[in-house]
């Protein structure tokens, strides 16, 4: 008859089945910053993780780091004589050399368990484990397309989930009220009349609010941790359905400063905050450079803003300026379609307010608003069947660009500027541009966009249509 022997529970026998949620939250930040799947997985390889409890997980940095050690100890006892010696040393340099493959982008399986586990011991041969099973424990977020691996639309909406929780989560009492924000023109009515949750009522939450009422609570000593008083509640006919349009500045200058990071991140957490607290309402995304163009939630994690590149012809023409200026037209169809010989990394706001226009014809909505996201003034308009690009902004791409903005306006449209760049040109362009429209205007850092821009929604969500 077989016989079993059971034992107390080990928590480390159980390192080498990572949970896949772990495994995808420690590789979020890279996904969004580099937009690469196999790139932020070689990563977390190189680097590790830490799971929800805490428990870091060690990767090949960790493990190479104690095989370097034990192999300048076996060079500091070495002895020409002892063969035993000699052959574990040699066996050592196989290790380094296999795990050296592994860390710049070989694949996992080549990494021989058993020799690990020679060499360094069961700790270093259930690390190994657990990163030679990173790409399978993701197989529910992520497929494979031959020798690419693409996100899931589950994974891409855990990411944003993550997002958004992790921008909340860091705010604290200085978050509101403590950064230099300039304010230009009115935004839409607050609607006040919420109030404390009672049991039974419809859960249609204050975001603001209730964020703000944890705030006190808590008296910023700590992060934020909402607890049932803090939740206030709209009655029910004010619940008021709204269509955003994120307009997200694809120029080649948002490389800089991690803006077009931190400007993706917001656009995945907002989506995932209105997915899952403002289900009545609708969000697209739309990304502009030269052109623009509207983008699925789909596209999001592997964007990346346009480079300027190299194009003959386009140089030429600048050269013979004797100012250096930028003016040439560009057929926008070609634009349109990504043709190789076309300079995409302009910035060209007046077609983003184009493309929002004809997505909010689509969906009718109480309130519409536009939130758009830059880093510099127009440097593209569109005349005819062109795209003008000009650089420095004409006056006329400057003026085309605010008659949209009044076309906005009259539709009934706000426009909340949300500025990645403070200089003088820019700051000029965004007060005309809040004077004719009467929408709000923030100067932000990429570290404190997210804060601004969730905030400012739900705190303003509440905001009946004119």
């Amino acid at each position: 008859m077989r016989r079993y022997r059971y034992s107390a529970w080990n928590d480390s026998l159980g390192c080498c089945h990572p949970d896949p949620e772990d495994v995808l939250d420690g590789m979020a930040d890279s996904i969004i910053e580099h937009g690469d799947l196999r790139k932020a997985l070689r990563l977390l390889m190189q680097q590790g993780f830490t799971d929800r409890r805490g428990r870091f997980m060690p990767g090949l940095r960790d493990i190479r780091d104690r095989l370097f050690d034990m192999r300048q100890q076996a060079l500091a006892e070495y002895d020409s004589k002892d063969m035993v010696r000699a052959w574990w040393r040699m066996e050592m340099d196989r290790l380094d050399r296999m795990l050296g493959g592994v860390f710049w982008g070989s694949d996992a399986d080549t990494i021989d368990a058993d020799l690990i586990k020679r060499i360094m011991g069961n700790e270093a041969w259930r690390q190994v484990c657990v990163i030679k099973e990173l790409t399978e424990v993701l197989e529910r977020y992520v497929d494979r397309n031959g020798t690419r691996l693409e996100l899931t639309v589950r994974g891409i909406r855990r990411i944003a989930q993550r997002a958004m929780l992790d921008i909340f989560s860091s705010l604290q009492r200085s978050s509101f009220g403590g950064h230099a924000i300039r304010r230009n023109g009115v935004g839409g009515e607050r609607l006040e009349d919420s109030r404390p949750y009672q049991f039974g009522d419809a859960f249609v939450i204050n975001m603001g609010q209730t964020i703000m009422n944890a705030v006190q609570r808590t008296d910023g000593r700590t992060s934020i941790r909402l607890a049932p008083q803090d939740f206030e509640v709209y009655d029910a006919e004010s619940t008021v359905r709204c269509t955003t349009v994120l307009l997200l500045d694809m120029s080649g200058s948002m490389a800089r400063y991690g803006r077009f990071t931190a400007a993706k991140r917001v656009a995945l957490a907002l989506d995932a905050l209105i997915r899952t607290q403002f289900p009545r309402d609708r969000l697209h995304v739309v990304g502009f450079c030269t052109y623009a163009q509207e983008l699925q939630l789909a596209d999001i994690p592997s964007l990346s803003p346009k480079p300027l590149g190299f194009f003959p012809h386009f140089y030429r023409r600048m050269y013979r300026n004797p100012l250096g200026f930028v003016n040439v037209q560009v057929d926008a169809a070609e634009a349109a379609r990504g043709q190789t010989s076309v300079p995409a990394a302009f910035t060209n706001i007046q077609a983003g307010l184009q493309v929002a226009g004809r997505l909010f014809n689509q969906q009718r909505a109480g309130n519409q608003q536009i939130i758009l996201i830059t880093d510099g003034e127009p440097t593209a308009h569109i005349r005819g069947r062109n795209i003008c690009l000009e650089y420095p902004p004409s006056p006329q791409t400057l003026t085309e660009t605010l008659k949209e903005a009044k076309r906005c306006t009259r539709r009934g449209i706000t426009i909340n500027t949300f500025m990645l760049g403070e200089n003088g040109p820019m700051k000029r362009f965004v007060s005309e541009l809040t004077k004719i429209n009467r929408g709000r205007a923030f100067f932000a850092s990429p570290t404190s966009l997210g804060e601004y821009i969730l905030v400012d929604y739900v705190a303003n969500h509440g905001a009946k249509a004119a």
